[in-house]
């Protein structure tokens, strides 16, 4: 796999050292002032986010059209994707002055990683893949696959576009387009943020669009990911600095719930702790290539795209805890990393069907805007709980208590004749359990092993009672045309 461009092809190791001479790098500052030269001749940055496997159609037709697309952007919009382009192309692209700078960072040594069988993004051993790097970048997995459009790495949000092997070339024409007409911008961010929201209807051709604020700009989240999977971490050696990062991780996290004491707690730092932490921890198993253990037994089939993938990074974590392996690498006492994601799993499962009847009863247009915020509706509440909060397409669900205390509040005897009574008081007696849990992990609070098994037994007790099939129908009823 490459992470190659309509105007360059990298590997993803060699990438890591471009996106950070990009952003404001003090290591080497002369680097950095060539390479920002560089890109500031084009007015759009674009990276195609897809998994070759998963969107394999999406994958098959950017190899097709790839030359076509790298004529058509031409120099105004630089555009990064995960394919190999092909010998032809690099002895084209060899030639152009910004192919030369971006060239000349890669060493012999990283020649070698980048065709080894064992590089962490390889097809065959996909450790960190699309929906990793997307998850860094809050995307969800129902934006998959996508575009994200920056005029600025060093900028804290991104636009991110769904797209599809019959839009892509459409949605990247009128791109190239909005490139050169608006050539001007170049170093306007302001400006270039407020064009890509007026053209937005355009370039949403997939039903999907969101801007997305990041926690860090972008170059940066871009650098902490791929830190990840820089050569030397792909061997045993490799564990120390993987260490090394989660010591760090865990540094924070206990800075932090030091201050939780003093009731100002930051609740979406420390979660995106916990999962940079899990996911760390997922690494680590997969490098040590540990048995696989499932830590709940939920219907698989019936869960969201992002579940699943909540679902597998808790078995990961969960398994390496098992293995007694994680104990010099993090507290086996602490089993947040992996409660965690169970705890978003059951959010993410509820907001998309018991917090969709809500969101029928308050008149919000479906199946148009399941799961998106829809503008222009007012009085969206129940009680005093908004279930149309959000903006720019994004919508943000009311979180567990909230819709738990809503649901107790109106107190239906069922939900679209699918959730019956029985259901409903199960659901307010082990939703409030894993609400708990899952405010521990928001506060920094340590889950032991109790509190964790506890949650296990929540989940396994919902699915052995088919409410995650349940849920599903509805899920199906609020996002399906009639």
């Amino acid at each position: 796999n490459y992470f190659g461009g309509g105007c360059y092809q990298v590997g993803f190791s060699v990438d890591y050292r471009v996106f950070s001479h990009i952003i404001d790098n003090k290591t080497n500052p002369i680097q950095s002032e060539i390479v920002k030269r560089v890109a500031e001749q084009f007015t759009f940055f674009a990276i195609i986010l897809h998994d070759p496997y998963i969107h394999k159609a999406l994958d098959e037709k950017i190899i097709k059209v790839f030359k076509r697309m790298d004529i058509a952007t031409g120099s105004d919009l630089l555009f990064f994707t995960l394919v190999d382009p092909g010998p032809a192309w690099n002895a084209t692209a060899k030639e152009r002055a910004y192919f030369k700078v971006f060239k000349s960072m890669e060493s012999d040594i990283i020649k070698t990683y980048i065709n080894n069988e064992n590089l962490l993004y390889n097809n065959q051993n996909n450790i960190f893949n699309a929906f990793h790097f997307a998850h860094d970048l809050g995307i969800t997995a129902d934006l998959l696959p996508c575009i994200i459009v920056t005029q600025d790495f060093n900028a804290n949000n991104i636009h991110v576009f769904k797209t599809c092997e019959n839009s892509i070339e459409d949605q990247f024409e009128h791109l190239t387009n909005i490139s050169r007409r608006y050539n001007n911008l170049k170093n306007n961010w302001k400006r270039a943020n407020a064009i890509l929201r007026e053209e937005s209807q355009n370039l949403n051709l997939c039903d999907g669009y969101e801007i997305i604020t990041l926690v860090k700009n972008l170059g940066k989240s871009i650098t902490d990911i791929l830190d990840l999977v820089k050569p030397e971490h792909l061997d045993e050696d490799g564990l120390v600095r993987l260490s090394e990062i989660l010591a760090g991780l865990k540094h924070e996290l206990d800075q932090h719930r030091m201050i939780s004491n003093d009731k100002i707690v930051n609740f979406e730092f420390i979660d995106q702790l916990y999962l940079k932490i899990a996911d760390l921890l997922a690494i680590i198993h997969d490098i040590r290539k540990l048995d696989y253990i499932n830590c709940v037994s939920l219907d698989v089939q019936y869960l969201e795209l992002d579940s699943l993938n909540w679902l597998n990074q808790a078995n990961k974590v969960f398994s390496l805890f098992k293995n007694d392996i994680s104990s010099e690498l993090y507290s086996t006492e602490d089993q947040s990393p992996w409660a965690i994601c169970l705890t978003k799993l059951f959010e993410k499962e509820i907001s998309l069907s018991i917090t969709h009847w809500f969101r029928k009863i308050l008149k919000i247009d479906l199946p148009e805007y399941f799961d998106r915020y829809q503008e222009g509706v007012e009085g969206a509440y129940y009680l005093n709980v908004d279930f149309n909060d959000g903006e720019h397409g994004r919508w943000i669900p009311p979180m567990i208590g909230s819709l738990l205390y809503s649901l107790k509040r109106k107190a239906p005897n069922n939900i679209e004749r699918i959730l019956n009574k029985n259901d409903l008081e199960l659901l307010q007696s082990r939703g409030n359990i894993i609400r708990n849990i899952r405010n521990d992990c928001a506060h920094g609070v340590v889950v032991n092993q109790d509190s964790s098994m506890v949650l296990r037994k929540c989940l396994n007790e919902l699915s052995n009672k088919h409410f995650f099939k349940k849920l599903y129908r509805l899920k199906c009823k609020y996002r399906e045309k009639t």
